[in-house]
């Protein structure tokens, strides 16, 4: 993909925050309280079918619950990592702009310095910032899928317990529920944002073998080969 495609391939990408907060509105929240009793659910609510299992499966569910919420938090984490990725893409199409204005001004040395400067601050920016630099966010995309597998294979696990222990009329209740759709959301731009940041990799290397080298004009050279006398 060139920087166009990927910039619009970013653009496509869904908010995490979005994702996170329609995933846990419409799936299952931890019901008993510390002493075992079921906390206050709405009358109209689909979670009204927990209070038909059996006591023991309640607490086991609702154990379950907490620890899936205890690790599902930490996707907030990556709330700012589209931004991240996006400011990546545009500063790596500074850098091949100031390569192409280097190379078609390359005679004029006081312009193509100063091509050099505005290259070296993307380049530190891409490679030491502690917030935004490539490495830091390709690392930070990689965490993120794996946590987000993590979750879901404990996300699987409860919903098995429920098909296993509820009726088939109380379990489609909760299946028929839009949690499956955002975790898929989830899932799939976690997917493309490390197809992104790999094609963003690519471009980056690419872009450091091509490092600006300013043209020496006839004239310059001749400083260096004085004629013999």
């Amino acid at each position: 993909m060139d920087l166009k495609e990927i910039k619009r391939e970013i653009d496509s990408l869904s908010g995490v925050d979005k994702d996170i907060s329609k995933f846990k509105k419409n799936w299952l929240r931890p019901f008993l309280s510390n002493s075992g009793k079921t906390l206050k659910i709405k009358h109209n609510s689909p979670l009204l079918v927990l209070q038909n299992l059996a006591k023991s499966d309640q607490v086991e569910l609702n154990l379950m619950l907490k620890n899936f919420y205890k690790d599902f938090q930490i996707l907030n984490s990556s709330i700012y990592t589209n931004n991240k990725i996006r400011s990546i893409a545009h500063a790596l199409t500074e850098i091949k702009l100031l390569q192409f204005q280097a190379e078609s001004y390359g005679e004029n040395l006081a312009y193509c310095n100063e091509l050099r400067t505005r290259l070296n601050f993307f380049n530190n920016k891409l490679l030491n910032d502690d917030f935004n630099s490539i490495n830091v966010t390709i690392s930070e995309v990689k965490a993120f899928d794996q946590h987000l597998s993590n979750i879901h294979k404990s996300y699987d696990e409860i919903n098995e317990f429920l098909c296993n222990n509820l009726s088939l009329e109380d379990s489609l209740q909760i299946m028929d529920l839009s949690h499956k759709e955002h975790m898929s959301s989830m899932r799939n731009n976690s997917q493309k944002r490390k197809e992104i940041v790999k094609e963003l990799g690519h471009h980056f290397l690419a872009m450091q073998r091509k490092l600006i080298k300013p043209k020496v004009s006839l004239r310059d050279k001749s400083k260096h080969h004085p004629k013999a006398k």
